[in-house]
């Protein structure tokens, strides 16, 4: 079950990667389909793994998957690599729920595919063309696929052995004996035919491994259930006379003589590892491979090994990121390595040497902006890599990476040409994005704000100065317990493969992802309780990217205008504390603040909200403040209570009259005061949680943001454009004349989708188009933008899920 389970994205921020480790930017495969005037797509979404399937019987094509895993829900197709260019050859694409097994028939001409959809597919090799006569429905997801050695016959592991005659696509029936079934639950994770064809082995949950005769179908023998079985890996030699068997959790792999069933060599792992969950074995026996493990239950490690057929190591190396999955080619000499970051990468197994790098990886995207005058389309990374984009055919120019050491992403500056970035402590770099070298370092720390938010803490926080309080025990560890192995059978105890009597034990819950450690046996799970959250800043580029603005000081009451290329101070203003947007005009002479966090703008004990400045006007060479505007009035929203005015962004257009300001409505589900019982900390006894004035319980919450058009002179009155919930970073036109966000239009439940949306300063008429559909792109505002070509006619748009879509603006209806 490992490559179902969802696993985290993991991403390294590190030094700049090594030359014999290119990684190319990775793309959406040929063939994925655009929305209509989408121009191109860019980008992989992120949380996505790759899976390596199958090698072909010559080692030169390669199958492989990226995609979520079981829980993912989307079109995750197959994509056949060249092995020996590194070149994509084409996309097989049905299964709509995720892909489990595919396989090569031994000349190549027939491809077999099934999926989490239970559905087994047949393509021609040559073309890629679907071929499948009828729906074949599995009993399950078809955990594995294997050819026979001529090809005639399709070997398929499900709830049930099932086979299939490859010519007719017919199920063939078995002879007594041959047939197997399992429990419900249960599943044949590994079936393989031996080299020559003359046996058949597989394994089921609770039922060990069994090898038939595969002519007779004859059982031959039955192993005891001594291993676990979704774990365990095997294959017979070449001349079908030995069989290895991984035998995780003890030991390394086992050697048996198939015919005497005799057990002629048992291989351990070396002092200090443990038995690896990921072996695999070359079908020829010329190699094994397996991923270094020092502790149970470990995922992510990133140390192979490559051995002989006896154990004997013959090469131990690294690999770029936690591997997901791992294949040896027939004869041993090629290892394909799919990775928890999405890359797939090919090495040379004897010495270790990387040949390709087939998909890079690829980790979110902070900022997407138009750089060169509108000509280069650029992404900015959170883990540091830059990428280059020709903004017209979305070719890939170049990458390079910035060296981060922890810290968090900024701001980006209008022309793309430099990011803003600052540690835990508020130290600030601007990078030269051009050049991937860090530009200036303001000397004054940025101002660091942590929203405190409920639940179990999503990452460490820095730990605190000096030792705990006397008397105080340490915290206890966070995350489920990991289930013990279960123990060996006792010898000669040999179970069938048919239902037991008893329904068998629940499977052992999956391995904790991250580096949270196991909650010791019989503590209670941690509480939910507030702590705070991921570290923000505020802070902007001038609109000419000559200047940096940012609240700064521990206590916020600064905030700073700094020359952007020398990292000088230039200005400095007192403010009150709370400010969440700053901008400065289009001349650089007028800095705007909005206000709207809690720590400022709490509501009162009677539940009304205070009547409070939401956005300030100073003068930069004399500090003094020159006007200001109150927040905007909430609506009631039913069954949510009103908690606040947010300023997100804030806009100065060029013509010195007009303010655009991005203005969220903040709302509550739970009213003031203690969280109700039944709710996250709530219940008798429980305290109430630690916040502004009156303890407002502040998650979940759900925000209303729309744009705030305000007439600086004061001749007009101000204009709202209506935005949406729970919608990306509203993004200002260059030329102030159009207002661009997305939101989720969830009209029809069975086909969400993700709208563009486009509305027009002057009258706030809309314009839209569809970006995205078959599920809810449930992120986070802060992760989807759009962002407008300087000329205004292209958007690029960055979904939330690490792709970046361009569409043609005249496209929108």
């Amino acid at each position: 079950m490992t490559r179902v389970i969802t696993l985290l994205l993991l991403a390294a921020v590190v030094a700049p990667l090594p030359a014999a480790d290119p990684v190319p930017f990775a793309f959406s495969p040929p063939g994925e389909p655009l929305m209509e005037g989408a121009k191109f797509r860019i980008g992989r979404p992120i949380g996505f793994m790759t899976t390596a399937f199958a090698f072909s019987a010559d080692g030169k094509t390669l199958a492989a998957a990226t995609n979520r895993g079981y829980t993912g829900g989307i079109d995750a197709p197959v994509e056949l690599w060249d092995v020996e260019t590194g070149k994509h050859i084409r996309t097989l694409r049905y299964h709509k729920t995720g892909v489990m097994a595919a396989a090569f028939s031994p000349d190549g001409s027939v491809i077999a595919t099934s999926g989490i959809d239970n559905r087994l597919r047949f393509w021609d090799g040559k073309t890629g063309k679907d071929i499948t006569k009828e729906e074949i429905k599995l009993t399950g997801h078809g955990y594995n696929l294997n050819f026979s050695p001529n090809g005639k016959r399709l070997l398929v592991g499900s709830t049930k052995l099932e086979m299939y005659d490859v010519a007719t696509q017919k199920p063939i029936k078995a002879k007594e004996g041959y047939f197997a079934e399992t429990n419900l639950n249960q599943f044949f994770h590994t079936a393989t035919w031996s080299p020559k064809g003359k046996y058949v082995a597989a394994a089921c949950d609770g039922g060990g491994i069994r090898v038939w005769e595969a002519e007779t179908g004859t059982l031959v023998h039955k192993l005891a259930p001594r291993y676990t079985v979704h774990r365990t890996r095997f294959a017979f030699s070449a001349d079908d006379k030995l069989l290895l068997i991984s035998t995780w959790p003890a030991g390394l792999f086992k050697v048996f003589d198939v015919e005497s069933n005799k057990e002629l060599r048992s291989v351990t792992p070396p002092p200090n590892e443990r038995s690896p969950e990921q072996v695999q074995f070359a079908r020829e026996m010329g190699r094994v491979a397996w991923v270094v493990q020092t502790q149970q239950y470990q995922t992510g490690g990133q140390g192979f090994v490559v051995a002989d057929a006896t154990g004997q190591e013959l090469k131990r190396f690294d690999v770029p990121a936690g591997v997901l999955s791992h294949l040896l080619t027939n004869d041993g000499k090629t290892l394909a390595v799919g990775s928890q970051d999405g890359s797939l990468r090919i090495y040379e197994s004897e010495t270790g040497k990387l040949q390709h790098v087939l998909l890079g990886a690829w980790s979110p995207v902070f900022r997407s902006a138009y750089a060169n005058s509108g000509k280069t389309l650029r992404t900015i990374h959170t883990n540091g890599i830059v990428h280059d984009f020709d903004a017209e055919t979305g070719k890939h120019l170049k990458e390079r990476k910035l060296p981060l050491k922890g810290e968090h992403m900024v701001t980006v500056s209008p022309d793309g040409n430099l990011l803003a970035t600052a540690t835990e402590t508020g130290s600030c770099t601007i990078w030269d994005l051009n050049t991937g070298e860090a530009k200036a370092k303001p000397k004054p720390a940025l101002f660091v704000h942590r929203e405190p938010v409920f639940g179990p803490r999503p990452f460490p926080l820095p730990p605190p100065p000096g030792p705990l309080p006397p008397g105080l025990p340490p915290p206890p560890a966070v995350g489920p317990a990991p289930a013990p192995p279960p123990p060996p059978a006792p010898p000669g105890d040999e179970v069938d493969c048919a239902p037991p009597a008893t329904d068998p034990a629940p499977p052992p819950a999956p391995p904790v992802i991250g580096p949270a450690p196991p909650v010791a046996p019989g503590l209670p799970p941690p509480p939910i309780e507030p702590h705070p959250g991921p570290p923000q800043f505020f802070a902007n580029f001038s609109a000419d990217s000559k200047l940096f603005v940012a609240v700064t000081g521990k206590d916020e009451s600064a905030i700073v205008v700094f020359d952007a290329a020398t990292g000088e101070e230039k200005h400095a203003i007192k403010s009150p504390k709370g400010a969440t947007a700053v901008a400065l005009s289009a001349d650089g002479t007028q800095l705007f603040v909005g206000y709207g966090r809690i720590a400022a703008n709490a509501p009162q004990p009677d539940g009304k909200e205070k009547e409070v400045v939401a956005i300030r006007r100073f003068e930069l060479k004399t500090g003094k403040e020159v006007q200001s505007w109150k927040a905007t009035p909430g609506e009631k929203k039913q069954n949510l209570q009103f908690s606040r005015s947010e300023v997100t962004a804030i806009y100065p257009l060029p013509d010195k009259e007009t303010l655009i300001v991005v203005e969220s409505q903040v709302y509550n589900f739970f009213p003031i005061g203690p969280p109700p019982p039944g709710a996250p900390g709530g219940g008798p006894g429980r305290a109430v949680p630690p916040g502004p004035p009156g303890g407002p319980f502040g998650n979940p919450a759900q925000r209303f943001a729309q744009a705030r058009v305000i007439n600086l002179p004061g001749r007009d009155k101000d204009k709202t454009l209506a935005g949406a919930a729970e919608n990306s970073l509203l993004t200002i036109s260059p030329d102030g004349k159009a207002v661009a966000f997305l939101a989720n239009d969830l009209s029809n439940p069975n086909k969400p989708a993700t709208l563009v949306k486009v509305l027009t300063v002057s009258d706030g008429k809309a314009k839209s188009a569809t970006i995205a559909t078959g599920y809810h792109m449930g992120f986070g505002e802060k992760n989807r933008d759009v962002t407008f070509r300087p000329d205004g006619k292209d958007l690029a748009i960055r979904i939330g899920d690490g792709t970046v879509v361009v569409i043609d603006a005249g496209k929108l209806k």
